[in-house]
């Protein structure tokens, strides 16, 4: 007779039958003959299901795991194949000419907003040029004095404050500030950083009304993105100003605090404004493109504390339909 626990020896030992039967089968199938080999079952299989619950929570960890790794993995195959043909591009210096709407705070720090048109100019020739899409509408001369380096002189349009474009300055009686043109010089690189093109720009210009100072930019653009007929371009630019050009702007002078109500304000220099954004083109016709962009800009420095400003920045958008030549 297979070994089996005596019925008759009660010491209060652990007692199954094993006969047909193995003894762990019995114990996870919790056929105990007392409430003690109950209550051991019972622990038996609390302790096997807790142990199965952390395999199965470790599987599921192990496939998140490896799914981020695929995904990494493809994100890099993509990026390889995308970065050659991008290493191969040149900033292009193609001319076009067209017009295109765009909606702008009424200046930068204004609540108002307001739509207009404007032209889409961007002509190199052999020594001149004149080009809309580095901020400002500007044209001058230049000359090559090194691989992918120009420098240059210009002549540029300073756009103006109008006080029937914004509510709050119409509230306060605040004068208007004209049009006007500076004059100054620069400075441009561009190459290729990596799979990248890039340019560089370093601008100095004097308002040609000398008592409305001058001012600096520097400006990054890089390329993101050409496949097929979409090009797109990332760019960011800041402005430092002398305390006479801020003052243009954002000063409130002691007479002009009693007409407006607002207190007097007399910034000095510094930097002004920043601004970031996304330039986007798509190729419709053999020689059309429309363009397209969107960005923000943000005062700093003296100007972002002026009783002018109402907020801290405004968005710019634009979209328009160039012929290329």
């Amino acid at each position: 007779m297979p070994a089996a626990m005596n019925p008759a020896t009660g010491n209060g030992k652990m007692r199954f039958a094993c006969r047909g039967t193995s003894f762990f089968s019995r114990i996870l199938a919790g056929q105990g003959r007392s409430p003690d080999e109950q209550a051991f079952c019972q622990r038996v299989r609390s302790a096997r299901d807790a142990r199965l619950s952390f395999r199965g929570n470790h599987a599921k960890s192990g496939l998140r795991i490896r799914t981020y790794a695929i995904a990494m993995q493809a994100v890099i195959c993509v990026g390889s194949m995308i970065l050659p043909a991008r290493a191969c591009a040149e900033m292009e210096e193609t001319s076009l000419m067209g017009g295109g709407v765009r909606t702008r705070p009424a200046y930068d720090g204004s609540s108002s907003r307001v739509q207009d048109r404007i032209p889409l100019i961007r002509y190199f020739g052999t020594p001149w040029f004149l080009r809309t899409s580095q901020e400002i509408l500007e044209g001058g001369v230049r000359t090559q004095v090194g691989p992918g380096l120009h420098v240059g002189v210009q002549l540029a349009y300073e756009p103006a404050r109008e006080t029937s474009e914004s509510r709050f300055l119409l509230l306060h009686h605040v004068h208007d500030v004209d049009y006007g043109t500076s004059a100054g010089a620069y400075s441009e690189w561009e190459s290729n950083i990596g799979p990248t093109p890039t340019s560089l720009l370093a601008r100095v210009r004097q308002d040609t009304r000398i008592s409305h100072g001058y001012q600096a930019d520097v400006r990054v653009n890089a390329g993101i993105f050409r496949g097929g007929p979409v090009e797109a371009a990332l760019f960011a630019q800041t402005t430092w100003a002398s305390r006479n050009a801020n003052d243009v702007l954002y000063g409130v002078r002691q007479e002009e605090s009693a007409t407006t109500g607002l207190p007097a304000f007399q910034p000095g220099s510094g930097w002004s404004f920043g601004s970031a954004g996304l330039l986007a083109s798509v190729n419709v016709a053999s020689h059309w493109v429309i363009v397209g962009t969107g960005e923000r800009h943000w005062l700093s420095g003296h100007v972002a504390h002026s009783p002018l400003a109402e907020r801290s920045g405004g968005c710019y958008a634009s979209v328009g339909l160039a012929y290329r030549f």
